[in-house]
């Protein structure tokens, strides 16, 4: 699109194509605008009563088109947006946190407030880990203070990266990337806590 819209609408875009050096004989073929097209952006926002906090489970949306009704498949509550980061979107995390070898408790240096940083559910990596890829899921968030799902395995002391991840590869189980419901490969529960908003809503 142009840089200034101060000009006549556009009506159509040009086309063309010759595969002689001489460019003496194109084809051309114009392809006209539709004169009401415009960009449709959808932001979903989900909440709860109170301070309560959304961390499991899914929904579905329901979406109306000429009369025609359609409900998608099982959306997990933390879905990533485009099925382009299905395979994983990684954040830094800018608290400092501190781990235990064998201890599940997560702490934070100096002690930080993380009670708005971190939520129960969230899967965080650790630069200091042994297994590279392994999840720690976060149970639980007290002031300066967490609980991860399993004991910490790897070096203690200060983590120098933290990282939550949302979406991502795995096993048949754990993997976030879209499937469609098949009874031995895709389980519904596998189903409901995998797939990007995009991925659901194209399936219809």
């Amino acid at each position: 699109p142009p840089k200034s819209t101060g000009g006549d609408a556009i009506l159509l875009y040009r086309v063309e194509l010759d595969p002689s050096p001489s460019f003496d004989n194109p084809i051309v073929q114009d392809i006209e605008c539709p004169p009401s097209n415009r960009k449709t952006e959808w932001e979903i926002m989900t909440f709860v009563e109170g301070d309560g906090v959304i961390n499991g489970g899914s929904f579905r949306l329901e979406l109306e088109v000429d009369g025609f009704i359609s409900v998608t498949s099982d959306i997990p509550y933390d879905a990533v947006a485009l099925s382009s980061n299905e395979t994983g979107v990684t954040q830094y995390l800018a608290p400092r946190f501190s781990t235990s070898s064998s201890s599940d408790i997560l702490s934070t240096i100096p002690p930080t407030n993380i009670e708005n940083v971190v939520f129960p559910g969230d899967r965080l990596r650790f630069s200091g880990q042994t297994e590279s890829l392994e999840y720690y899921e976060v149970m639980s968030v007290t002031s300066i203070s967490a609980i991860l799902n399993k004991p910490f395995d790897g070096n203690d002391g200060a983590q120098a990266l933290t990282t939550r991840h949302y979406g991502g590869r795995g096993s048949p189980l754990s993997s976030r990337v879209h499937c469609n419901f098949n009874e031995d490969l895709c389980p519904k529960s596998s189903e409901s806590r995998s797939g990007s908003m995009q991925s659901k809503i194209e399936n219809l």
